[in-house]
């Protein structure tokens, strides 16, 4: 029933205990949100009594969806004595204790010892297991060779609503393809005619073509490969036709929506949790990067506060140096004023100056001569 179970295993049972699904998805767990539910909720669940008496109990366990699921069970075992278990059932929980995992189960299993063993058993509803493939109402293939001009119809009688799936394939050129409702079908075997031309269900032309039409209603219907559009050229053709009934179509058509869109969600789920991940690892860098950028903003506010009382202080200082230089300027003209006034009244100044030279008296109250020009 598997090795020991791994680190690994026991934390994604840890996740799912807590129901941290997405972050167990996300470490590898092949499970789905549908599953863990029905494992949580126990929805239908019921408990089966084994005797251990030796090492196994007879149930082969596979991992495959995730949770513990009965692959097979050995003959003339426990588990097939007990008549309660079959392929595909789920085990939730051993003596009690539930488990998420195929590696928690088989764990708990060999733990215990020799006694009875009371497991709890899910066992996964027609919606929630993978249906079977529509059944085959009615089925034709084959390979035929289309004259110019000429036409192959195969005839289809429905007796409950119905698909038909089609697929054929032209070398090289095309084909036209319809299937037209003939009419409805009496008790007594006869076709009751629906109208020409009223019952065309499809109609397409192509070399290489597949899908599905839906034929609503029980009656007759024909499968028409037309090559009467031309007139020179034969073909060849090879065709697959097939009728299954619509409830069974509709209802695997439906699950495998629904299995897509888990898938899908499984996957948003994982991202989620990824881009979560990243998230976390980035709030911190933001949240240095915001402080980083608050003190440069604080840095950049002082600097814009020191720069406008520099340029007041700048505009002060050029004011006063401009009015410096206004009176320098007129301590300029002043001084020269004052130069202009002493150059004009210095030769006065000589003269008054030799004047009073000459007049000078001599010692006995006489003036004394003064001789110009040379000594006396």
């Amino acid at each position: 029933m598997g090795e020991q179970i791994p680190y690994n295993a026991h934390s994604l049972e840890r996740l799912l205990h807590d129901g941290e699904v997405m972050r167990a998805l996300e470490l590898g767990w092949a499970g789905s949100y549908r599953l863990h539910h029905l494992v949580d909720a126990a929805e239908g669940s019921w408990e089966v009594e084994l005797f251990k008496s030796n090492s196994s109990l007879g149930l082969d366990l596979t991992a495959e969806q995730g949770v513990a699921t009965v692959r097979s069970i050995r003959k003339e075992s426990a588990a097939a004595k007990c008549k309660q278990l079959r392929p595909g059932d789920v085990v939730r929980s051993v003596d009690g204790h539930v488990y998420f995992t195929c590696e928690a189960v088989v764990e708990a299993l060999r733990a215990h010892s020799k006694g009875t063993v009371r497991l709890g058993i899910v066992r996964l509803k027609p919606a929630d297991a993978a249906p079977a493939t529509p059944s085959s109402l009615w089925s034709e293939s084959g390979s035929l060779h289309l004259r110019a001009g000429a036409m192959h119809a195969v005839m289809i009688e429905a007796t409950a609503p119905a698909v038909l799936q089609y697929e054929f394939t032209c070398a090289a050129h095309d084909v036209s393809f319809c299937v037209r409702f003939i009419g409805e079908l009496e008790d007594d075997g006869r076709t009751i005619d629906s109208g020409c031309g009223r019952g065309v269900l499809l109609d397409i032309r192509s070399n290489k073509h597949s899908g599905r039409v839906s034929l609503p209603n029980a009656g007759r219907y024909a499968a028409v490969l037309d090559n009467g559009f031309s007139m020179l050229r034969a073909k060849h053709v090879n065709f697959s036709l097939g009728l299954v009934n619509m409830l069974e179509y509709k209802s695997a058509e439906q699950h495998d929506h629904r299995v897509r869109l888990e898938a899908e969600l499984d996957n948003r789920m994982i991202r989620n949790a990824h881009l979560t991940a990243i998230l976390a690892q980035g709030e911190p860098q933001l949240a240095k990067l915001r402080s980083q950028v608050s003190d440069l903003e604080k840095k950049l506010k002082k600097a814009r506060s020191e720069q406008k009382e520099n340029e007041r202080l700048m505009r002060e200082s050029q004011a006063k140096l401009s009015a410096l230089h206004q009176r320098i300027k007129q301590d300029v003209s002043y001084l020269t004023l004052w130069c202009e006034v002493q150059i004009s009244i210095d030769p006065l100044s000589r003269s008054r100056s030799s004047f009073q030279r000459t007049t000078r008296p001599s010692r006995q109250g006489h003036p004394l001569p003064v001789h110009v020009g040379g000594v006396g």
